[in-house]
């Protein structure tokens, strides 16, 4: 059962489902006798991603717990625009415009 959970954590970690893995419990029910070996594996396993994270300036914390509303209100304030590529911010619009050499029409 051990072992199942180490390859699921592994699967987590390489498909980068940070969601999933922050969520993953060691129940008593699933695991039994090997319930503290399975919290420890998952302790460790998300103590090396926190690491990692922090190695890239970003917390767990501030991902799972702040990002969402950061992003919805900046998303709100932000100026888009559609091509075909999909709809983008204003500035990102002239970028990808820009690169593709096309014309870009100042009024619109």
């Amino acid at each position: 059962r051990v072992e199942c959970l180490k390859r699921r954590l592994k699967k987590l970690v390489v498909a980068r489902n940070w969601k999933d893995l922050h969520t993953t419990q060691a129940r008593p029910l699933e695991y039994g006798l090997w319930q503290r070996r399975a919290r420890k594996l998952l302790a460790l396993r998300k103590a090396e991603v926190k690491s990692r994270s922090l190695q890239l300036g970003v917390s767990l914390d501030y991902v799972f717990g702040k990002l969402e509303d950061i992003y919805k209100e900046k998303a709100q304030q932000a100026e888009w625009r559609a091509d075909v590529f999909g709809p983008t911010t204003r500035s990102g619009f002239f970028v990808r415009v820009r690169n593709s050499g096309d014309a870009i029409d100042p009024v619109s």
